[in-house]
C-alpha cells in the first residue's frame, strides 16, 4: 500500500486548486458540430475565462491556443461530427484540447486521445502533446498499448498490470530494467506490446 499526500505546486490539494489546475479531455469530443473552430474557442473562452477578461484579451487567448495547436488552416471550418461534415479526426481531437488549453492548466489529463485515430494522425496529436509539455505545463494521458514510434515520445511511463504498477520511470529505462529482471524485450518488438 502506498500513502502520501498529493501537492500541487507545493500546496496542499484543496477543490478549488485542483479546478484552477487541472483539466480533463475525454476519450470522446463533446463539440457542437455546427460551429467553426474559432466559434467553438470563442464561445468556450466567453464561458470560462474570468469576468475581468476583455474581449481583445479572450479574442488574443484564442488567437494564442489556435497557433500552438496549430489549428489555422482550419480556423473557419466548422467543427462536424459523425452526421455534419467538419474537420478531420486529428483537428477535432486538437479542438477538444484547445477547448481545455483556453484557461491556461497547468495539468491537463487526457483520456485515451489517440483512440480512434489513424496511426499517422495519432502520431503527430502525440508529438503536439510532447512540445505543450516542453513548455510549463505536465501532460498526463492513457494509452493502450502505444505503437514503438508514439512510445519513443514519453518521458515517464506507468505500466500498470492487473490494476498495479509494475514499471513506473523514465521511457527509455523501462527496457533495460525488465531486462535485468530476466525478461529482455526481443529485438524489433514493441516494448509496450511486449510488457503490456
Amino acid at each position: 500500500m502506498t500513502a502520501g499526500q498529493v501537492l500541487i505546486n507545493g500546496k496542499p490539494n484543496t477543490p478549488q486548486l485542483v479546478k484552477k489546475s487541472i483539466a480533463h479531455v475525454r476519450q470522446n469530443d463533446r463539440l457542437l458540430p455546427h460551429l467553426t473552430v474559432r466559434e467553438t474557442l470563442s464561445f468556450v473562452a466567453k464561458l470560462r475565462l474570468p469576468t475581468h477578461f476583455t474581449q481583445a484579451q479572450r479574442d488574443k487567448r484564442v488567437d494564442d491556443v489556435i497557433s500552438e495547436l496549430r489549428l489555422r488552416q482550419c480556423a473557419h471550418t466548422r467543427v462536424g461530427n459523425d452526421y455534419v461534415r467538419g474537420v478531420s479526426g486529428g483537428e477535432r481531437r486538437r479542438v477538444s484540447i484547445a477547448v481545455q488549453l483556453l484557461w491556461n492548466p497547468g495539468i491537463l489529463i487526457l483520456d485515451e486521445p489517440t483512440s480512434g485515430l489513424d496511426s499517422f494522425t495519432a502520431h503527430n496529436l502525440v508529438i503536439t502533446l510532447s512540445r505543450l509539455a516542453k513548455g510549463n505545463r505536465l501532460i498526463l494521458l492513457s494509452v493502450h498499448q502505444p505503437r514503438s514510434d508514439i512510445f519513443q515520445l514519453f518521458d515517464l511511463v506507468v505500466l500498470l498490470s492487473s490494476g498495479s504498477a509494475v514499471y513506473f520511470g523514465a521511457a527509455q529505462d523501462m527496457v533495460p530494467y525488465f531486462t535485468t529482471l530476466g525478461y529482455p524485450c526481443p529485438r524489433y518488438c514493441n516494448p509496450s506490446d511486449f510488457y503490456g
